[in-house]
């Protein structure tokens, strides 16, 4: 079919000639760019991966300039605890020099003026030292943060609490009047049990612990830790009674009251003496109130042991395994809620079960604990069980020790002051609050890609040789003259033991506000936070207790003139706190010593990923040469096929103008 109006071959061949144009046009642009992808049309899916990669790739790279940055902050650091190791060694040289015998005060003072300038340097160092004009050893910068709504904030609560002793738990401290006793004055009335013969004459057995030399004589008397002999048997001072646990016929009940004793103490007095306590302290982690007991209320001394009530794995759960008692309980309370078709009398039989025997553990461990107590100071160990539940303590100072026979009977420390840690949120939205937060230095752009650096304080407060002196002098009288020794020595030996009730003061404390620290997370950062201190009113208070002294039964002899001599001693600061200063110094060049050699792996960390994600890059962005000039070449051909073709295709119609003519 002949027809002019439309040149189809032509059309035909124009269009690929088209397609090939592009083709080319194409494949020169990727080969001039050295990239495949030059546009989203190119490989929309691959351009979205590839510019995510780029985003990374450029974050590790950015990344590894700021662990540089951060080793170079560590480096300065460094280098300025390094000179002040050199300037401490050299204090210490200094002191040992001072401190020999050889040198005369004027000669301890040319020292000290050396010693001054080396705490001057240290100062100025731990004052000066900055890496762009950061203070680096100032401690981690501090900052105001305003809570907002949507910020992650945890506090972690640290306050003293006053408890008494859960209403079930027995202590009774006064028992029974003493027996009479016979004081020795040579053993400072220390425990003598007299017996009277028929013949009138009197023998004494000794029930004090083992004193040692020079009363060795009297060990074989000593009973420790046993059970005690019949004429003995009847001085009980006091009881502490469990039986109110063991008397429990509710589950929770049972958990509530052991919970109630977590934080108590109980302390008993010391059976030969007036200033000591002995005890035990109930402590443990339940139900996110977690309690060390720090101490009695007062001034006692004290040397308590500890029962850790929620680490104490003295039980079996029902499917056998060792558990805590609170862990016990708890599964008892799972069970009986499980079992439909147990009754409320069986509930009361299963749990008075548990709780007679965690009572009787309780009384036997609390007593192990008592006695673990008194193994270590000889001055108590009177506690005995005697039945299930109950801890007899016994107090056997004598007459002689005592005012009268019922200031034998102990007097219980039942009530306890306790240090209390609890997870609870004391902050509200638009609080503002006082932040110490880390140098952070990020290794990549994820959000949580970076190493905290913590910053040391270093000054001479904080390596306590603020004032340290090596040429101090303190002024001392020396008593000289025979005759004076002699009066002085006779007064000293002539002296007598009077115990007297005295009146003391004391304070109790109530937390009005505990203290509280914690962490808020503010962009993902975790920033340290410091509130206010604990704010504590206290309560002063009186108390009657025995006080035994020392009386002179004359005064002091005044020395005549002659008979003394004012001298200067040779006072200096101890050299101990150089090697404080030592320890403390090296400690914070270990850790951030630590950091710098972290730094360096997270920096040969981001090389590896740098590279690995630039080859994943690569593979989709770059172009391959080889393969595109191929492609380049078909479609060079393809065009001059394409124009030859046109050619062709506009002579075809040429056949029309014969059938014309």
């Amino acid at each position: 079919m002949y027809i002019v109006a439309h040149n189809l071959l032509a059309m035909n061949a124009q269009r690929q000639f088209g397609i090939n144009t592009k083709s080319k046009a194409k494949s020169m642009e990727k080969l001039s760019s050295g990239y495949k992808v030059n546009r989203a049309a190119d490989d929309a899916a691959g351009l979205s991966i590839s510019e995510k990669i780029r985003r990374q790739i450029r974050g590790l790279e950015q990344g590894a300039e700021n662990i540089q940055d951060g080793i170079s902050m560590i480096q300065v650091a460094d280098g300025a605890m390094g000179e002040i190791f050199d300037m401490l060694h050299r204090l210490n040289e200094l002191s040992v020099k001072a401190y020999n015998g050889t040198n005369t005060e004027e000669d301890r003072q040319y020292i000290q003026e050396e010693v001054d300038q080396i705490l001057s340097e240290i100062g100025r160092i731990g004052e000066t030292t900055t890496f762009n004009e950061i203070p680096v050893f100032q401690g981690n910068p501090k900052e105001i943060v305003k809570i907002e709504e949507d910020m992650e904030y945890t506090f972690e609560t640290t306050y003293s609490v006053v408890k008494d002793l859960p209403a079930w738990l027995s202590v009774d401290d006064k028992l029974e009047v003493h027996q009479d006793y016979v004081g020795i004055q040579d053993t400072s009335g220390i425990m003598y049990e007299a017996t009277v013969n028929s013949d009138d004459t009197i023998d004494y057995t000794y029930r004090g612990p083992n004193l040692g030399s020079p009363y060795g004589e009297y060990n074989a008397q000593w009973i420790q830790n046993s059970e005690w002999s019949p004429e003995i048997d009847n001085n009980p001072s006091a009881k502490i009674s469990f039986k109110g646990l063991a008397d429990k016929t509710d589950a929770l009940d049972l958990y509530n009251g052991l919970f109630g004793l977590i934080g108590c103490s109980i302390g008993v007095p010391c059976g030969t003496c007036t200033d000591y306590y002995y005890g035990i302290n109930f402590t443990g982690d339940e139900q996110g109130y977690s309690a060390m007991a720090t101490g009695y209320l007062g001034n006692n001394n004290l040397a308590q042991g500890e029962l850790n009530l929620s680490e104490w794995k003295g039980f079996k759960d029902s499917a056998g395994n060792d558990v805590s008692c609170f862990e016990a309980v708890l599964d008892l309370v799972q069970k009986q809620k499980e079992d439909l078709n147990l009754s409320n009398a069986e509930k009361a039989a299963q749990t008075k079960t548990l709780a007679e025997e965690i009572a009787g553990k309780l009384r036997d461990k609390s007593l192990d604990v008592m006695q673990n107590v008194a193994d270590i100071n000889d001055h108590f160990d009177r506690a005995l069980s005697s039945d299930n539940y109950d801890i007899i303590v016994y107090d056997y100072r004598d007459d002689y020790a005592l005012t009268n026979k019922h200031a034998a009977d102990a007097k219980v420390q039942t009530t306890a002051k306790a240090l209390v840690t609890a997870k609870a949120s004391y902050v509200e939205p638009g609080e503002k609050v006082e932040c110490e937060r880390p140098i952070y230095v990020v290794c990549s752009s994820q959000s949580n890609d970076k190493i905290p650096l913590d910053l040391p304080v270093i000054n001479l407060n904080s390596l306590y040789l603020e004032g340290y002196n090596v040429a101090r002098y303190t002024e001392k009288v020396e008593y000289i003259g025979e005759d004076y020794t002699k009066k002085l020595k006779a007064w000293e030996e002539d002296y007598t033991y009077v115990t007297t009730m005295v009146t003391e003061k004391y304070k109790t404390e109530k937390i009005i506000k505990p203290e509280v620290t914690g962490e808020i997370f503010v962009n993902g950062e975790r920033k340290k936070v410091v509130l206010q201190e604990a704010e504590i009113q206290y309560e002063e208070k009186t108390r009657t207790v025995p006080k035994t002294d020392k009386v002179y039964n004359s005064p002091k002899p005044e020395p005549k003139p002659g008979e003394y001599i004012k001298t200067r001693e040779y006072d200096p600061s101890s050299n101990s706190l150089i090697k404080d200063a030592l320890y403390y110094i090296s400690m914070e060049r270990s850790e951030l010593g630590a950091t710098q050699n972290r730094l360096e792996h997270a920096y040969n960390n981001n090389g590896n990923k740098h590279e690995n994600l630039s080859a994943a890059e690569s593979r989709i962005r770059d172009t391959d040469m080889a393969a595109e000039m191929v492609v380049l070449s078909k479609n060079n051909i393809l065009i001059q096929a394409g124009q030859a073709m046109m050619a062709q295709a506009n002579q075809s119609n040429q056949g029309v103008l014969s059938l014309i003519s």
